[in-house]
């Protein structure tokens, strides 16, 4: 191979072939292995037609390229539906049980009043789970690995929109109250995302005209009422 020649992509992450032992079955998109009450995430590659370890335990987000595996908490400490369900638990309309009957959703109409069909990311034909309407003029995702898209949806569904750079500076309600974290990124229009946390730093830092290409791990969704 010529000097100049750049290597082939498996030539540069080669990923382990070698199965995972039962203790550990979680493998991650380089081969590593892990236990299924790990703490910390664990990325994975997409896989459609098989069945991933760790499910009992463990819910799935999306992470741009990857799947991302999380831990799970408690049923009455989750307050996204996603990870709700993920968890098999029973989403009631703003809290996740142990018992009851999830009412799902392709769209608002199929929901009762005062109540709006929350995206479900990873599920197909668009499915989602009627959730109770925000009683907040800001709205923000409870986890992230969102994309521009995905946060266009969940924004627009509830009679909202992603708010300009402005408006974010301008916010009238505490996000750090609204949001999990503020260690985290959030889209604004027209074009770009903004670092939450260094609105309350003395720089701000903002990446614009990347917003179609980013997404995913810390990528929350932040709306405001219409």
């Amino acid at each position: 191979m010529p000097k100049d020649t750049p290597l082939p992509e498996e030539a540069v992450i080669e990923r382990g072939t070698k199965p995972c032992p039962k203790s550990a079955p979680l493998k991650d998109v380089v081969g590593n292995c892990y236990a299924c009450d790990t703490e910390e995430p664990i990325r994975l590659l997409p896989t459609t037609n098989k069945i991933i370890p760790c499910q009992k335990n463990r819910y799935l987000l999306p992470d741009t390229l990857t799947l991302k595996s999380l831990k799970c908490p408690v049923l009455e400490d989750i307050h996204d539906p996603e990870i709700c369900l993920g968890c098999h638990g029973i989403w009631n309309g703003d809290t996740c049980a142990h018992n009851g009957e999830n009412s799902f959703c392709k769209n608002n109409n199929d929901c009762p009043q005062n109540q709006w069909c929350f995206p479900l990311r990873l599920a197909q034909n668009t499915l989602g789970v009627c959730t109770n309407t925000a009683k907040t003029k800001w709205i923000c995702s409870q986890t992230d690995g969102y994309n521009l898209k995905m946060t266009q949806d969940f924004c627009t569904r509830q009679k909202a929109h992603i708010p300009t750079l402005e408006e974010i500076e301008q916010a009238d309600e505490d996000l750090s109250t609204l949001c999990p974290t503020l260690d985290m990124w959030t889209f604004f229009t027209p074009d770009g995302v903004a670092w939450l946390e260094s609105f309350t730093q003395e720089f701000l830092f903002t990446r614009e005209g990347e917003s179609e290409s980013l997404g995913g791990h810390q990528f929350y969704a932040l709306c405001h009422t219409d």
